[in-house]
């Protein structure tokens, strides 16, 4: 194995966490694209390259002429793989597809949920807020919610948890998360998702009624509110930068965004051809 097969995952795990600082003048939704696109390509890269790993310590473990077979020796490489790395990457590996599987499970049942208690959600005194994915999605706003909102208030939050469904931002937070759950260095990047993502909805809320300062004053007053635990999108440690931005100017767009995002995938084709081209130069020259 060639310790160079590790470069282009650092590449892409290094790449993901600068684009944490991304410059607040981008508009979010080009910041969740991005960070989303770096997360996926590190996550992959991380899993490909730790996969053969475990793949060429697997080839080790196989009978000996198994390594005589033509293109074995590309996925093996000129040095074998220790017991204790090989072991390492074969449970690498098994930990970072349970910790997927379960994080995809977990956000698989928070959404079922939503959906079956759509009614208890509505008739609720606690103020709650949630866009449901799905055909039978949708906004839910709580009657205690309802209550301790004037209308335009009610209305920018409609119009935040509409721009979640709209642009289906419940697969940004399925990826940040996954990726998170395979990658524990990626959960900063995670956390920057969601924030691009919130952003992005009170920036569609904004252009929708008109108000930069009507979003701000909504998002400071239902924070003030003390429902944290109640309407996640509307509290948090990030609600005093969001409040800042409603209070400036909107964002524009950036002529770089599209080029960073196709330097990014470029990236990740580049990262994942490395691996898979050795597992390919294996397998083909295996005898028919």
């Amino acid at each position: 194995m060639t310790a160079l097969i590790a470069v282009p995952t650092l590449c892409c795990v290094a790449l993901a966490c600068a684009l944490v600082r991304l410059p607040r003048k981008l508009h979010p939704s080009w910041s969740a694209r991005l960070l989303v696109t770096a997360a996926v390509a590190a996550a992959l890269a991380v899993a490909a390259s730790v996969g053969v790993v475990a793949m060429a310590y697997t080839l080790q473990l196989a009978p000996h002429p198994t390594l005589h077979l033509p293109g074995a020796r590309l996925v093996v490489g000129h040095a074998p793989v220790t017991p204790a790395l090989g072991l390492a990457a074969v449970a690498a590996v098994s930990l970072m597809a349970a910790s997927a599987l379960r994080r995809i499970r977990l956000i698989w049942r928070e959404w079922s949920s939503l959906s079956t208690g759509r009614q208890a959600v509505i008739e609720a005194d606690l103020p709650l807020a949630y866009s449901v994915p799905g055909r039978a999605g949708g906004v839910l706003l709580s009657r205690g919610l309802r209550s301790r909102l004037k209308r335009d208030e009610l209305r920018v939050v409609i119009e935040h948890e509409a721009s979640h469904l709209r642009h289906g931002h419940h697969r940004y937070l399925l990826a940040g998360n996954v990726c998170a759950a395979m990658v524990p260095c990626l959960r900063g990047v995670e956390k920057s998702i969601r924030f691009a993502i919130e952003r992005w909805a009170d920036e569609d809320a904004a252009r929708a009624v008109d108000d930069r300062r009507l979003v701000a004053r909504t998002i400071a007053l239902v924070a003030l509110e003390g429902t944290s635990a109640a309407v996640p999108a509307f509290s948090g440690s990030g609600v005093l930068a969001r409040v800042e931005a409603m209070l400036d100017d909107a964002p524009g767009g950036s002529d770089l965004a599209g080029a960073t995002l196709l330097a990014t995938t470029g990236l990740t084709t580049s990262t994942m051809a490395v691996p898979a081209l050795q597992v390919h130069h294996w397998i083909a020259s295996l005898p028919s």
